[in-house]
């Protein structure tokens, strides 16, 4: 195994592998320098660095300073930065291009090889490639990323800065990703340096915890050094830690005598603390400045932090005493807006007080609080003498004002329950202006009668508004009925221009006549409506026993005098007899089903006999229909069982013969179906296997269980139809645009489409699938 030999770097003589391209500590590029031919030890940079040194401390502007740094290097009479070279056939060179040397600082020819001052061997510097450089430096944030999250600590903030960098590489902004890394691993130095304080913290907040000793402000300290962490707000962070491990050091080091004298300060402190807390919160409801409370507040609490319980209790009690007078303060300028408010209410001159209560409460404010407490009770004193006053004197007028005040409250009330209605109030606010104009005038007697009348009036026009409302829903009523409603509609509308006048009287009795004459037209509407009702149910009843005369014909029920019942009904009908027709056509109908019903039993028992002795399932179902539809009183039905009941009679002594015929006929159709579906993509598996079995079965003469394998077999593609035929239909719709463009005729197919969608709808399956079938048969034709 090979090793690699350490050199001093060229630029900050840190040891370096010798294959290194950069050095790990400052960076620099090492492919600018030939170390392999230079004895970096052999330069002597002592003296160069005390002269730099030297110069920094020396006061000169710019452009001195970078030319004594010039002067440093090399050799004095060969000055690269002149225009002009002597070269050793004395002629003139052409101006040189200089640069500095990377390792000494000297300048320079552009052409030369190797420094002349300090032996540097250059090499041609390689292109950089930013691309490779940006994604190196992403790999080494996201190793460093790893340190962060080990400390729970500004992993938030570097992985957004992270985020950054790799955005600006996929965006080939690379200089800005390197840029952007070089910050994340500053801001993972700070943020390292910084976990390990917070370990300090941690500790000391252990030890102090062991020591039974308060930790808990301290806690808190670090909970808010780490959140500043987070944000990036390093310095304040450092200074959080700084200061909190500080304290906790000096309380750790206190001798165990002092903290055993301490404890029932710190618990005193503890006690009123809490009380103030209290107190504060009831200071909060007040509307004073709370703002020298506070600061008596948090230098308590800063006092308990640090230690120093006594003077915390001290401020404690002179808060505490602050708050007491506060809550006074703000009592007293209660009462006195109290004062203010009775002042307004009767209407009294109020505003003077209140410019006082302000400079009071200033005085409050500013930390005089017995001076204000004596001027907000002289406030109130005073207040107190002038309601007094006002009330003895004009005790009398207000009760009057309160009166009229009251009713003008209701009055103004039911005026608002006029605005949005049918009838304009401007008549009715007109005169409430004018009742306005009494009070302004104080005369009051005027002002009760004009109340009193104007309450009249709107109670006159919430009447007129009632009675359009219900005139608009007989209006209505006509209008759905198809009755003429237009002279109804007109007379409203000329009641409702009289009562906007004032005419309210009028205007009543006008809505009150139209609104009888409309219930009067109602019921003229009404009393032809019933009578279309009767004709239709007469209608009805006489198609119906139609109906049942044609079904008891067709079934072998012989009825006398149905006929007879029907023309008498429609002769009682066009005498307008309407109640006469009914009851005729109730009674016809009454004794028609008690003849069927008869005909039916009979016909029953013997079909249950013939049942019994043949042992045919079918009949006794047929007659378990029968019984089903006698109780729903669907006598054509029951007639109808009664007949397919004997239809399986007669149709028994044929079936033996035709049995073997018939599934043979079943299978070949069963086998076409199978076949079908399988083309319209049905899943035909288990129909193909019970195919085969029913054809095993008709092989053995085992009829009945082929058919009920057919059977089996067609119900399993029928179930399938719901779920295939939306796929089929999209196919379909794919194969009709190509038949389409290709200039085929599609009107047949497309039919064929709509009519199994239909048949699904009415769950029609097994017809949805034939023309499911069909149309497939139909396209298969076209496109040959």
């Amino acid at each position: 195994m090979s090793t690699v030999d350490n050199i001093p770097c060229p630029v900050c003589d840190a040891e370096i592998p010798s294959d290194s391209k950069k050095c790990p500590v400052c960076g620099v590029d090492l492919g600018l320098f030939d170390l392999g031919d230079t004895d970096l030890d052999s330069i002597d940079s002592t003296e160069s660095l005390d002269d730099v040194l030297n110069i920094l401390d020396e006061e000169m502007d710019e452009e001195e300073f970078i030319e004594k740094i010039k002067d440093l290097g090399g050799d004095k009479s060969f000055d690269l930065s002149q225009e002009e070279v002597v070269v050793d056939d004395g002629e003139i060179a052409e101006e040189m291009i200089v640069f500095e040397c990377p390792l000494c600082g000297e300048d320079v020819a552009e052409d030369d090889s190797v420094c002349p001052s300090c032996g540097a061997v250059f090499e041609e510097e390689e292109e950089v490639d930013l691309e490779a450089e940006a994604e190196e430096a992403l790999s080494q944030a996201r190793s460093m990323l790893a340190q962060v999250r080990e400390a729970n600590l500004g992993v938030t903030l570097v992985k957004d800065m992270l985020k950054k960098a790799s955005k600006a590489k996929k965006e080939g902004d690379h200089e800005v990703c390197i840029n952007l890394v070089e910050d994340i691993s500053r801001n993972i130095d700070d943020i390292m340096d910084l976990h390990e304080m917070m370990k300090v913290g941690k500790e000391k907040v252990k030890e102090m915890k062991d020591e039974g000793m308060d930790y808990k402000p301290y806690l808190e300290e670090l909970k808010k050094a780490k959140a500043n962490v987070d944000k990036g707000l390093y310095e304040e962070a450092t200074s959080i830690l700084d200061t909190g491990i500080e304290n906790m050091i000096a309380a750790l080091e206190k001798p165990v005598e002092e903290k055993d004298e301490e404890e029932p300060v710190k618990e005193e402190l503890d006690e009123l603390l809490d009380d103030l807390k209290t107190a504060l919160g009831e200071c909060r409801q007040t509307n004073l400045d709370l703002t020298y409370l506070k600061d008596l507040v948090k230098k308590a609490v800063s006092a308990r932090k640090n230690g120093e319980y006594q003077e915390g209790v001290d401020i404690s009690r002179r808060a505490l005493d602050v708050s007491e007078d506060i809550l006074e303060v703000s009592e007293s300028i209660e009462h006195s807006k109290e004062r203010l408010k009775t002042m307004r209410e009767q209407n009294m001159d109020f505003k003077p007080y209140i410019g006082q209560i302000k400079k009071a409460k200033k005085t409050a404010e500013d930390g005089d609080m017995e001076l204000s407490i004596e001027r907000i009770s002289s406030i109130i004193e005073e207040m107190d003498d002038k309601i007094q006053e006002f009330e003895r004197k004009d005790e009398e007028k207000a009760k009057i004002h309160s009166k009229i005040k009251k009713e003008l409250q209701e009055l103004d009330k039911g005026l608002m329950g006029l605005k949005g209605s049918s009838l304009s109030i401007d008549h009715l606010l007109g005169l409430r202006a004018d009742i306005t104009k009494t009070v302004e005038d104080e005369d009051y007697e005027a002002t009760l009668d004009n109340i009193e009348e104007l309450n009249e009036l709107n109670s006159k026009a919430v009447r007129v508004t009632i009675l359009i409302d219900e005139s608009r829903s007989r209006l209505d009523e006509l209008k759905e009925e198809g009755g003429e409603f237009e002279v109804f509609k007109e007379k409203m509308e000329r009641a409702r221009d009289i009562a906007e006048n004032g005419e309210y009287d009028n205007a009543i009795d006008i809505l009150n006549e139209n609104i009888e004459e409309m219930e009067d037209a109602l019921l003229d509407l009404e009393k032809k409506e019933e009578q279309k009702v009767s004709v239709k149910e007469i209608e009805k009843m006489v198609s119906e026993l139609r109906d049942l005369l044609v079904t008891a014909r067709d079934n072998g029920v012989k009825i006398d005098g149905g006929k007879e019942i029907i023309e008498k009904a429609v002769r009682s009908t066009a005498a307008k007899d309407f109640q006469h027709t009914l009851s005729l056509l109730k009674d016809g109908r009454k004794k028609l089903v008690e003849k069927i019903v008869d005909k039916i039993d009979e016909k029953m028992i013997s079909l249950e006999l013939i049942a019994e002795e043949k042992e045919i399932p079918e009949i006794m179902e047929q007659l378990d229909k029968v019984k089903s539809s006698l109780e729903g009183d669907d006598y054509k039905g029951a007639l109808k069982s009664i007949a397919d009941a004997e239809e399986f009679v007669e149709e028994e002594e044929v079936s033996a013969d035709e049995d073997v015929g018939e599934t043979k006929a079943m299978y070949q159709n069963a086998e076409d179906m199978v076949r079908y579906a399988r083309g319209l993509g049905f899943e035909v598996s288990d129909a193909e296997d019970m195919l085969s079995k029913a054809k095993v079965e008709m092989m053995n003469a085992n009829e009945k269980e082929a058919v009920i394998l057919i059977d089996e077999l067609k119900d399993e593609i029928i179930e399938q139809v719901p779920s295939r035929l939306k796929a089929f239909v999209k196919t379909a719709q794919t194969d009709l645009r190509r038949a389409k463009i290709s200039g085929v005729d599609i009107s047949e197919p497309i039919s064929l489409l709509k009519q199994a969608s239909f048949a699904r709808e009415d769950d029609e399956l097994e017809e949805c699938f034939e023309y499911m079938k069909k149309y497939q048969i139909v396209m298969e034709e076209k496109w040959d």
